[in-house]
């Protein structure tokens, strides 16, 4: 059996590991465009910030690594042109090549999203480690930054060049930072942390992008007019998906490719994964992309079962989510309470305020938590800010949503606690406790 796989990104490698592993005697062979495989593009704010400067650290394997230890082949700097049946057309460093496939996995990943706006100058996008040596060099050497976008990218890139001493300006066309993930309650939180470490303009959608007479560069908003040395364009993401598109495959609204539970395609030879695909909500059931890192892994997993022979489902995703802003910690999966009104949930919510630790052991800090449920009584999404324990809080949250729990299941639940970590009553309880029935 031949298995090739279109991409090294998270989902590939994930699907070309796996494969290889249930069927040994299947040649499996990765395609990567660029130099880099195993790569991990989320690492690049950090990278930015100068939290480490060895480029190969962005890689769990480089390419010889990746065939040595798992025995799939893989060949870089290869560029799919042309899907096929049973064939692909590449270009291997110029030279015009094929490649034959009985099984195949699209993991194509994404790529930025630009506004429909004029553009006139050198903006940058953040989205791959093999162009984030040049991203560092442009914005260690500027002074003014503006950042167009209010989400997760945003609010990362904000803090790498906040600690650098930059000026940072973030510009958002909505009304709140992080507004996909968390309702303006919560976002009210993590605005109030980042004033005074970057110039917050909300509500306000850019138009333009341009230089002005001196050379800096000009973002043109629907309300106002702001100059820097360099802008980022961190305004969303869109799947990688023209390929399938000419090879025929179905796509859904957001161009992310249509896949069933085993992460098929319309034609049944032909997988895909990762940020290219359009998967299921589990709670909403509507489709949607998922473009996260453990999402992308899993999904290549399972389409490198499947592709091997093997019988395994993608469960579906929650979006559950987790960001910083130095030490406020922003955590959020399933439905937000706005999105649930919107999808006729009546939702019912809780909000509390609390410490993150006992009262009589020094340190810690506030925390807040939101819980959403629909008017059962399930646990349908959760929201999590503040400056310890968040990851762990939203991952109770994400576990007890994926499985359908119920606010007085989650009440129940028996977390750990020490007064160095935690209150007796956890947060995540109190949060349940005001939510649930009396009785």
């Amino acid at each position: 059996m031949k298995i090739a796989i279109i991409g090294g990104g998270a989902a590939g490698m994930s699907a070309a590991s796996r494969a290889k592993k249930l069927n040994n005697d299947a040649d499996v062979v990765v395609l990567e465009e660029t130099r880099i495989v195993s790569h991990a593009p989320c690492g690049i704010p950090y990278y930015v910030s100068g939290y480490f400067s060895d480029e190969r650290l962005f890689s769990a394997y480089d390419a010889s690594q990746f065939e040595k230890i798992k025995g799939a082949h893989v060949k870089i700097n290869t560029k799919v042109m042309e899907i096929r049946d049973g064939e692909l057309v590449v270009n291997e460093g110029g030279r015009r090549g094929f490649i034959e496939y009985d099984k195949l996995i699209i993991a194509t990943g994404a790529r930025p999203r630009l506004p429909n706006i004029p553009i006139n100058g050198d903006v940058l996008t953040v989205y791959h480690p093999a162009n984030a040596a040049m991203v560092k060099q442009r914005l260690w050497s500027a002074r003014d930054i503006i950042i167009v976008g209010g989400g997760f990218l945003s609010i990362e890139m904000a803090e790498a060049l906040a600690g650098l001493g930059k000026r940072v300006t973030i510009i958002s066309r909505s009304n709140h930072l992080l507004s996909r993930v968390l309702d303006g309650d919560m976002s009210a939180i993590v605005e109030n942390k980042l004033r005074g470490a970057v110039d917050l303009v909300l509500g306000e959608e850019a138009v333009s992008v341009g230089l002005d007479i001196n050379g800096r560069m000009v973002v043109e908003t629907s309300k106002g007019r702001y100059a820097g040395d360099s802008v980022v364009m961190a305004t969303g993401i869109r799947p990688n998906s023209e390929l399938a598109i000419n090879a025929g495959l179905n796509v859904g609204g957001s161009g992310g490719i249509i896949v069933d539970d085993h992460m098929r395609t319309s034609k049944p030879d032909i997988y895909a994964a990762g940020d290219v695909v359009e998967t299921v909500n589990a709670i909403t059931g509507h489709r949607t992309i998922a473009p996260f890192g453990p999402i992308a892994n899993k999904m290549g997993y399972v389409a490198g079962v499947n592709a091997a022979g093997g019988d395994m489902v993608f469960p579906g995703v929650v979006l559950t989510s987790i960001t910083r802003f130095f030490d406020l910690k922003i955590g959020s999966t399933g439905v937000k309470e706005g999105d649930a009104i919107k999808l006729g949930l009546n939702p019912r919510t809780s909000i509390i305020k609390a410490r993150t630790r006992s009262r009589y052991y020094p340190g810690g800090g506030l925390t807040w938590v939101k819980l959403v449920s629909d008017n059962k009584g399930k646990l349908i999404g959760g929201q999590v800010v503040g400056e310890e324990g968040v990851l762990a809080r939203v991952n109770v949250i994400a576990v007890a949503v994926q499985h359908g729990l119920t606010i007085k299941d989650l009440f129940f639940a028996e977390l750990g606690y020490l007064p160095p970590l935690s209150t007796a009553w956890d947060p995540l309880i109190m949060a349940a406790r005001r939510l649930m029935p009396e009785g």
